[in-house]
């Protein structure tokens, strides 16, 4: 099961400022605010405990399917009524943990995510003297935030037994039906038709966009080398160089890339060690074999010429759905989302939408949302506008500079001040260690390299001789006597780390000059290194220009 927290990202809103933003749309509503704010500025945090008898915070949750047309409920044994899901703060400053929380346990939900963080109502509740768990509690009052989530009728439900007698999903327009307590039928009706507001509010956000998107990009658009020249072969290149790469490195390899190649007639007929040493120091290299590969079949099945369709894009490889998008929409004006990271964080915070943007089925959503109000004969720039906001503007890690986005209007996350919670991610999996211990084999002026073979990112590159484990100077004698090395000398050691997305290397490197060349190595010189053979950047950190000076010292 995926884990998704809405509760980690940034310091909980302070309950006060909570119902101070809170607009009433109800006349209980708003006698219910000043009661509320009246009694946290006279007795502040101890009504978040229920030693305070006359009254103490509470949270709720209402909460409806993605079809707005069912509410989940549960029957409370102390009311014999059918109602929302809810709980004492009991200490709990952050009442929209306590509603999500207590919605999961009382209704066994494990996945829901909230319409918004600010709150739906506020409601001063009074509480008749009751027995709970055996034991009598006096009359008091309940000061109350209601927070709305939406849940997948998919989800499996069970009930609370020492609480409720029952879980059900409840068609909207039979809630009488199962709800004796006709003072809360009309709150429950209130918040729902909240719900469903906000809910039609953030799809009219996504009509709202090309408005307020195109002119801005017009007039603010950064001077990218790619956005010169529509041409699909150009814009594939720029968008598979900018996967998990700055715009600031890309820029002088898509320039010498394109001074090499500067037609896919001429990548589909170079040589790929040619295509790897000048996609070297960019990492992901199978992102330039793939290049290669699709530049060969768009030659040979083509005609030279990219597919013009979204789906004819996707049956090449290293083209996926981001990247398709991206090339049907720029270069050949089709109305088809290009949908990054970028683009996901700016559309989370514009509707305020909580979903996981990791889960494929959110991604594919939004897209197909986006894809409906393309603007007709300017896909292109509003694929780029999107990228470029995403880019520039509202800035990963809660540090978006909203004052400058053309779309503070209508974005829903800056009006409740809901930025640094969104977009919503998965948690991240802890990077692995590995430990190597890599040699700089010198000999007659040349540096020994050899293939890798082993799976993974850099497999088929060429790399320094290594092992694993850390080793220390006497197993690395040991070690090059196993392999043959009967004269050499240990010149000296330099440690290193390299970090990949799932896996970190620390390294520890002997720079050991032998006499003569040995084994099935490759022998390579200075000059070779920089023009000919491709190697990692993890490799490279041993192969500076003050180590290869080092190495001509050894020699002499």
């Amino acid at each position: 099961m995926m884990k998704v927290s809405f509760k980690e990202k940034g310091k909980p809103m302070n309950t006060t400022t909570l119902v101070q933003q809170f607009t009433p749309r109800t006349t209980l509503q708003e006698e219910s605010k000043h009661k509320i704010l009246t009694e946290l500025e006279q007795y502040g945090e101890k009504l978040y405990f229920r030693e305070s008898l006359h009254g103490h915070m509470t949270a709720s949750a209402i909460i409806l399917n993605p079809q707005l047309d069912k509410i989940l409920m549960v029957h409370h044994n102390i009311y014999n009524s059918y109602g929302w899901t809810g709980g004492h703060a009991d200490g709990e400053t952050d009442l929209y943990s306590v509603a999500y929380k207590e919605a999961q346990e009382e209704t066994g939900v494990e996945k829901l995510y909230p319409v918004s963080r600010s709150i739906l109502s506020a409601e001063a509740l009074p509480v008749q003297e009751h027995i709970k768990k055996g034991k009598q509690v006096t009359a008091h009052e309940h000061y109350n935030l209601t927070f709305g989530f939406i849940c997948s009728e998919k989800e499996k439900i069970r009930i609370k037994p020492d609480e409720n007698s029952g879980v059900k999903w409840i068609e909207i327009d039979k809630l009488s039906q199962y709800c004796t307590e006709a003072n809360m039928i009309p709150i429950y009706e209130d918040n729902i038709r909240y719900i469903q507001h906000l809910m039609e509010e953030k799809k009219k956000n996504y009509k709202r966009l090309p408005e307020k998107l195109l002119n801005w990009y017009q007039k603010n658009a950064r001077d990218l080398p790619w956005r010169k020249n529509q041409d699909p072969y150009r814009v594939w290149l720029s968008e598979i160089m900018l996967q998990q790469t700055r715009v600031d490195t890309v820029i002088d390899y898509y320039n010498r890339f394109l001074q090499a190649f500067p037609t896919i007639d001429a990548l589909a007929l170079a040589d790929e060690e040619r295509v790897l040493k000048l996609w070297e120091g960019l990492g992901y290299y199978s992102r330039a074999r793939n290049l290669h590969k699709t530049a060969k079949i768009i030659v040979a099945q083509y005609e030279g010429n990219f597919p013009e369709t979204h789906e004819e894009l996707l049956k090449l490889p290293g083209i996926g759905s981001y990247t398709a998008g991206a090339i049907a929409s720029i270069s050949f004006n089709l109305p088809v989302a290009a949908v990054d990271g970028n683009v996901l964080r700016v559309v989370s915070r514009i509707t305020e939408d909580y979903r996981c943007i990791d889960e494929e089925k959110v991604k594919k959503e939004m897209g197909n949302q986006l894809a409906e109000v393309y603007p007709e004969n300017q896909c292109g720039d509003f694929t780029q506008s999107l990228m470029e906001l995403g880019a520039t503007i509202c800035l990963p890690n809660g540090a978006p500079l909203c004052n400058e986005c053309p779309a503070i209007e209508i974005c829903m996350a800056n009006k409740n001040d809901t930025q640094i919670f969104l977009p919503v991610r998965k948690e991240k999996t802890a990077r692995k260690t590995r430990e190597l211990t890599v040699f700089v084999f010198v000999s007659q002026g040349k540096v020994a390299l050899q293939k890798r073979t082993e799976k993974g990112v850099l497999e088929g590159l060429w790399e320094l001789p290594n092992r694993d484990g850390m080793s220390e100077e006497d197993a690395v004698s040991l070690y090059l006597e196993e392999l043959g090395t009967l004269e050499y000398r240990i010149e000296k050691q330099k440690k290193a780390h390299h970090i990949f997305t799932h896996i970190r290397w620390d390294m520890v490197c002997y720079y050991v000059h032998c006499t003569h060349p040995f084994g099935s190595y490759i022998w390579a010189g200075s000059e070779e290194l920089e023009k000919e053979y491709s190697v990692p950047t993890a490799f490279k950190k041993f192969l500076s220009f003050k180590d290869l000076h080092d190495l001509n010292t050894f020699e002499k």
